[in-house]
């Protein structure tokens, strides 16, 4: 079981030239990836029903922390986004040409490959 967690958070993860990704993406990724691992179907649907919710919580942690790390440059560059939390990192990620070097180490720090 511990090598699918691993396996999981590696699927889920990404790395920092193109860090966004939609919730439905990242569940989605995980499953395939679960799927592709030893067990049963029941074993898999119930270690998914474990994982979602992890998932899902370390996603919006990471991605607050973005978007704490770089308040200037979501003022500078993304001033008509909307203010949801995904709206915010998306327009970061596709504006990381322009971040401000405290919001690229920000970022790093959050989808650095282990």
């Amino acid at each position: 079981m511990k090598k699918i967690l691993l396996a999981a958070l590696i699927l889920v993860s990404t790395n920092a030239n193109a860090f966004y990704t939609t919730y439905e993406y990242d569940i989605k990724r995980l499953r395939e990836g679960v799927y592709k691992q030893q067990g049963t179907v029941a074993q898999k649907e119930a270690f998914m029903q474990k994982m979602v919710p992890v998932i899902q919580q370390a996603r919006a942690e990471a991605y607050t922390r973005i978007v704490e790390g770089c308040v200037q440059d979501l003022r500078l560059l993304c001033q008509d986004t909307a203010a949801t939390l995904d709206a915010k990192v998306k327009c970061i990620s596709d504006n990381q040409a322009k971040l401000s070097k405290t919001c690229k180490f920000t970022i790093s720090e959050n989808f650095r490959k282990r």
